[in-house]
Formats: C-alpha cells, sequence, structure tokens
C-alpha cells in the first residue's frame, strides 16, 4: 500500500477556476489534478465577499483533506496598529505586506506535519523561512525581476514618475528574490527565461520552470461564413505596462486600413481603460463593442473567431493566450505572447514583429477564412494536449514531490519539464 503523503497548500487568495482579481486560477488547475495518494491541506487569504460564492463554489471541486480561511491584513490589529508594513520597510515589494507571517497559522499548518508546503505567489515567501517540511515550493508565478527589467526596457514611453516606480520596483524585487534564494525553498515558475533569471540571480540552480494550463474554455463551432463580420477581441488593460504601446499602434494601423477592412470587421475589447482607443475605431467606421467586466469569459472568447495578443512586456506563460487558442480562435500576437507555448510553431498562430502589421495581417485573414481557420485549428489541438491541466499538473507534482526523503531536498532542483516533452 502506497504511503500517503501530506501537503499544505499556502494562497495569497481562494484559488478560482477563472481569475478574479488576481492570479487566482493557476493553483486551483494544478490542485484539481493533485495525485490520489496526496492529502491536501488548504490555507488561504480570504478575498472579497462579493466573490465568495464563486471562489466557494470552485473549491467544493477539488479533493481536500481540511480547509483554512485566513483573514487579510486589512481586517485585523496588525494593520490598525501600523505593524503590518515591516516587508516594506525592510525593501520589499509593499504587496508582502499583505501576507503577514501569523504564529497560529504558522503552528497550524506544521500541525498537518507537511512532506510538502506548496506556497503562491512568492510574495509569501517570507512564510518560507518559518515553516519545516522535507521539501517547501514557492511558485512565482514569474520571475518578478525579469519582469521588472523588461519594464523599463520595453514598456514604452514613460514619464520620470513612472521611470522612477520602476525602478524601485525592480530594487524591492531583487531584495525579495534574493531572499527567497537564501531560504533554500524550492522556486516554481512557469517560463523557461523566469527560472533562468532567478538562477542566475540565486547562483544556482533553484527554479524550475513547468508548463501553464489552459484554463476552462468553450470549444468554437461556429466559422463566419465569407461576407459576415470577422469578430475580433482584444482583452486586458491597454493602460497597463503589459500592452504598452502595442494597442494604441494596433489601433493606429487599423484607422489607417479602415476604408478596406471597416465594414468587414466587429471588435470585443473586454477590460478597462479602452474607451479611447474604442472611439477612434468607431470614428473610423468599425463595428465596436467594450465590456469592463466579462462574466462569462469562455463563451465570449467561443463566440469570436480571432484573439489580439499585443503583448510589450511581460515573462512567464500568457494564460489569455492559450485560452484563447484552446478555443480554436486564429491568435496574433507579438514573440512575447507566444513565449513558452509547448508544441507549437509559428504555423499554429500568427506573429508580428510590429504591430503596425496587424492591420495588413487582418486584411488576408479577411481574404481567406480558410487558411486561418486551419492555422487555428491545429494550436487548438497542440495547445489542448500540450497544455492540458492534467499534463502540466502531472509536471508541476512530480517536481513538487520529487526528492522527499533525501538530505538536502529543499536546495535540489528537479526539470520536470524532462519527462515531459
Amino acid at each position: 500500500m502506497t504511503d500517503r503523503k501530506s501537503v499544505a497548500v499556502l494562497l495569497g487568495w481562494p484559488p478560482t477556476r477563472d481569475n478574479i482579481g488576481w492570479p487566482t486560477a493557476l493553483p486551483w488547475y494544478l490542485l484539481s489534478v493533485a495525485p490520489a495518494d496526496v492529502d491536501i491541506h488548504l490555507f488561504y487569504f480570504r478575498h472579497e465577499e462579493k466573490h465568495r460564492e464563486r471562489w466557494m463554489a470552485d473549491q467544493r471541486l477539488l479533493r481536500l483533506a481540511s480547509i483554512t480561511e485566513l483573514e487579510p491584513y486589512c481586517t485585523r490589529w496588525e494593520h490598525w496598529l501600523g505593524t503590518s508594513n515591516t516587508a516594506s520597510r525592510q525593501g520589499f515589494p509593499i504587496q508582502m505586506d499583505w501576507f503577514p507571517v501569523r504564529r497560529k497559522t504558522v503552528k497550524l499548518i506544521q500541525a498537518c506535519r507537511p512532506d510538502v508546503v506548496w506556497i503562491y505567489p512568492h510574495w509569501l515567501s517570507r512564510w518560507a523561512a518559518e515553516l519545516e517540511a522535507e521539501r517547501i515550493v514557492v511558485t512565482g508565478p514569474d520571475c518578478a525581476v525579469l519582469h521588472c527589467e523588461r519594464s523599463i526596457q520595453h514598456g514604452g514611453v514613460l514619464t520620470t514618475r513612472e521611470i522612477e516606480k520602476q525602478h524601485a520596483d525592480l530594487a524591492s524585487y531583487k531584495v525579495l528574490e534574493q531572499f527567497l534564494a537564501g531560504t533554500g525553498a524550492a522556486v516554481h515558475v512557469v517560463g523557461q527565461a523566469d527560472a533562468d533569471r532567478f538562477n542566475e540571480l540565486a547562483g544556482r540552480p533553484q527554479a524550475t520552470f513547468t508548463v501553464h494550463p489552459h484554463f476552462s474554455y468553450v470549444a468554437r463551432s461556429e466559422c463566419r461564413r465569407d461576407g459576415e463580420r470577422l469578430r475580433v477581441i482584444m482583452s486586458g488593460d491597454p493602460s497597463a505596462v503589459y500592452i504598452g504601446d502595442h494597442g494604441a499602434r494596433i489601433v493606429a494601423s487599423l484607422v489607417n486600413d479602415a476604408a478596406t477592412l471597416g465594414e468587414r470587421i466587429a471588435f470585443t475589447l473586454t477590460g478597462r481603460n479602452w474607451d479611447d482607443l474604442a472611439v477612434k475605431l468607431v470614428d473610423a467606421g468599425y463595428s465596436v463593442r467594450t465590456e469592463a467586466w466579462v462574466e462569462d469569459y469562455p463563451a465570449t472568447l467561443a463566440a469570436h473567431d480571432v484573439a489580439l495578443c499585443p503583448y510589450a512586456v511581460g515573462v512567464g506563460t500568457k494564460g489569455k493566450v492559450l485560452q484563447a487558442m484552446a478555443t480554436g480562435l486564429l491568435t496574433i500576437g507579438s514573440r512575447l505572447a507566444f513565449e513558452n507555448v509547448q508544441g507549437t510553431a509559428q504555423r499554429d498562430f500568427i506573429q508580428y514583429n510590429e504591430p503596425e502589421e496587424v492591420a495588413h495581417m487582418l486584411c488576408e485573414i479577411v481574404a481567406d477564412r480558410s487558411r486561418s481557420e486551419g492555422v487555428a485549428q491545429s494550436g487548438a489541438s497542440l495547445v489542448r494536449d500540450f497544455h492540458s491541466p492534467q499534463w502540466t499538473g502531472d509536471a508541476f507534482w512530480s517536481f513538487a514531490l520529487s526528492h522527499l526523503g533525501r538530505q538536502n531536498a529543499k536546495t535540489e532542483n528537479c526539470n520536470a519539464m524532462e519527462g515531459h516533452r
């Protein structure tokens, strides 16, 4: 009979099938495929009460041995006494003050006698230094230093104040990741470049990359006939550093080609801060719908033909790209958009070198629907395989549960993907 393993999971938010406000979905999908011989003891900081029904429903779909809900710092005495910001005073990112280490909770976690403690995200890294287990795993999910470095280099035109903030963020994340390296925890990220940069900072192979799962999707089945508008969706926040100036440059190229495309494309822009760009498209003659919040994102995706993913900055694997491809949409994006997408090649999506190329690409798609359908279906098939929760979960749990019973397990590194390529 196989010995059961105990895993304590400490999360900054309750795990959910879709990201709700924060990156809450990654741990849900990995927990959903945890091995049957593992007892999961879940500890998480409570989210906003308006989301409780959603996270409780998703939680019931997981196989959990125990659940402990932690109060967020802002409802507790440490916030009112001003003692919650000790991390930021020491040079850490201010987000680490949201998740203060509580001795009572540390004792509850240790009472589970965990073989492994899994912590997510890296803003809870101070907990790693206080907990004991054969193996402690901290999921980034990315290398924050690399993200800040890319933001400074590729984030577009920034004001002096924004530049100062970027450099301040970089300094604080160096403090965080150097501290994390010193804890001896095994570090897990969802990008190869992220693992390489963290290991460079740590001076040893401490971080491992495993691929990101795609989220739940509704398979797109309706194909538009020639003459019908091509339905194109862009999601995110165009004012955020992730998109930089790519959104504005794509819209400018579309305005220039409005005489050709204006009556042939209908846009949906989901997320906040699209209003200015939407007005420019409408004035040029395009059909545009904006939605700040989409209740059923998988169904919304499935009602479209093309997903635009204009990421100027970012690290790790982009969940929106995976979900769009798994849905069966033809996906157009930057080089970074397709970073770490496994099993695919450029025949399975369309990659632009400069954002201004997007309007011409859409002209070609409108002119030849059958070719674009083939590209989309090829990408969907591969992403559904190589980024399925089961496939990616097998890789993650192989990594998380490795080296148990060996000396110095927390400082060893296992490239879990080697057996899954």
